[in-house]
This record gives structure tokens, C-alpha cells and sequence, in this order.
């Protein structure tokens, strides 16, 4: 059995951070950068049907690997082709489909979802990203846990995302994932290093997280007004990050959730369900906790 953590109240110091102008610049410069990508050959869907089909799409051009692809409301689109598809820019609007079946899907570009993304199959097959940006306020979801939503370069999640992924994230070696908008995964971040596959809470950044939180990696969370919560139903390790240092921490779902190591926590720790086992360490804690 493990014990209860142990709260350290340290001096209540919380700093008055100052938001960099760069981050400022730097959210609007992606911003700005989708639109001009999609300012690029863009083809819209005009129809609900296959992807290698050229009725589904306006004009009857099928969207080569270097052009980008509007999936409209009300539109579903599906993979038909053994390979799959590759595009450069993809962005599926809200109520609109890409459903993958049990084929593979490249994009290099931006890959912003505010509809639904899927790949349901009982032979689901990963996402392949190789892009700069990711956002939406849609779903994912990958029905297979051996394969997910494979990132192969740096990549930036927006600060307008609000997106849920049901499936895995796996982030390759010497890649990094910056997450500045909110995430919900309903399964695993993994690395395919343990200190080359990072991931980075930017400020004010969420990220909830259901199943196992970077087993092989590094993991960033101690910028202002950052986030991360574990909401597992289940047993579930709290990962330690680097310098140990966590902004708000929150425990919710249910049983127990488990410190891996002594673990400081700049601003406030809630506990709004389940129990947190200290398992021998301690946690240093600078706000308020409930």
C-alpha cells in the first residue's frame, strides 16, 4: 500500500509572469499561415463519397499529394485507395467527415479538424503528420491501439485548439509537440525516445490525458497557466516532468493515481476525485490545493 502524498507548502511566491511578445507573434503568424497555405491550389468537396473519385470533389479534380483539401458540412469523405491518400493541407469543417476506413492518411502541411476525423475500422491505420500545425475543435478517433496519430516533425497545436482525440498519439524521436490550445486524449501519448520524443505545455495550455502519459519521453509542463489532468477510470502513473516542476495539476476519474517521484507544483493541485498515492514521495507545493 502507498501512502497518501505528503503536500510541502513552499513561500507562496507565485511570479508575475510576463507573456513574451514572441508567443503573441508567434500564435498569429500560425494563424496567418493556414490561411495563406490554404491561398494555395485548395479543392473543396462537393459531395459525400470516395476520395479517388472525381465527383466528390468541386471542379472533378482529385486532390494530389501537394494540394490542400476542404472536406465541407455535411460532406464524408472516404479513403478507398489500398495506400491511402497523402495531402498537404487538410481541413475538415465542422459537421464534415474523413473517414479512413483501414487506410493510411499523410498530411504535411496544417491538419485542422473541426469536424471528425476517423478511422474506425477493426483494421485502423495511423495518421501520418509531417506538418507544422495542428488545431480544431473536433475529434479524432483511431480504433487501434497500435496505431495513432503518428507526429514525424516539430508540430504546434494552435492556441485556438479545442480538440478530442480517441486513439494514441505517438510523437517520433527528436520531434516535439507544443501544445498551446486544449487536448483530450482518450488514450496514450508514447515516445519513440526517451529523450527525444518531447512534449511541451505551452502557457495556458490544457491537456487532459486518459491513459499513459509519455512512458518513453520528455514531458514540459511547468509554464505559466498550463494544465494537465489524469482522468483515467483506472490505475494511472503520474508522469514526472522535467525538473519535476508541474503549473496546476489535477487529478480526477477514479482509484488511484500514482506519483513516480518527488513532483513541485508552481500554482494549485485539485483533487477532484480518485485518490493521489504518494508512494513514498512528496509533493512541494506553492498555491492552494483541494
Amino acid at each position: 500500500m502507498g501512502k497518501e502524498a505528503k503536500f510541502i507548502y513552499l513561500e507562496n511566491r507565485k511570479n508575475h509572469y510576463i507573456k513574451p511578445l514572441l508567443r503573441l507573434l508567434l500564435a498569429g503568424l500560425l494563424s496567418l499561415g493556414c490561411m495563406l497555405s490554404f491561398s494555395q491550389t485548395t479543392i473543396f468537396s462537393a459531395v459525400t463519397g470516395a476520395w479517388n473519385e472525381g465527383t466528390t470533389w468541386v471542379g472533378g479534380t482529385i486532390p494530389a499529394p501537394g494540394d490542400n483539401a476542404v472536406i465541407r458540412t455535411g460532406h464524408t469523405v472516404s479513403l478507398a485507395t489500398g495506400s491511402g491518400e497523402t495531402i498537404h493541407s487538410l481541413l475538415i469543417m465542422s459537421g464534415g467527415v474523413l473517414d479512413a476506413r483501414n487506410k493510411p492518411m499523410a498530411v504535411t502541411g496544417s491538419l485542422i479538424v473541426n469536424g471528425t476525423y476517423t478511422s474506425d475500422d477493426i483494421s485502423a491505420k495511423s495518421l501520418n503528420f509531417s506538418g507544422d500545425s495542428i488545431g480544431g475543435s473536433g475529434t479524432f478517433a483511431i480504433n487501434d491501439d497500435s496505431e495513432a496519430l503518428d507526429v514525424a516533425s516539430d508540430a504546434i497545436i494552435i492556441p485556438s485548439a479545442n480538440l478530442q482525440i480517441f486513439g494514441n498519439i505517438n510523437i517520433r524521436n527528436n520531434v516535439t509537440i507544443t501544445n498551446e490550445g486544449r487536448i483530450e486524449i482518450n488514450g496514450d501519448i508514447t515516445g519513440q525516445n526517451a529523450t527525444g520524443s518531447v512534449w511541451t505545455q505551452g502557457s495556458n495550455s490544457r491537456l487532459s490525458i486518459e491513459g499513459e502519459l509519455l512512458a518513453d519521453g520528455v514531458l514540459n509542463a511547468s509554464a505559466p497557466g498550463n494544465s494537465v489532468t489524469y482522468f483515467n477510470q483506472i490505475l494511472q502513473d503520474v508522469k514526472p516532468p522535467a525538473s519535476l516542476t508541474y503549473y496546476d495539476l489535477v487529478i480526477s476519474g477514479a482509484l488511484t493515481k500514482n506519483l513516480q517521484a518527488d513532483l513541485y507544483v508552481d500554482n494549485d493541485l485539485l483533487i477532484s476525485s480518485a485518490i493521489l498515492a504518494g508512494t513514498n514521495y512528496d509533493i512541494y507545493l506553492k498555491g492552494d490545493w483541494s
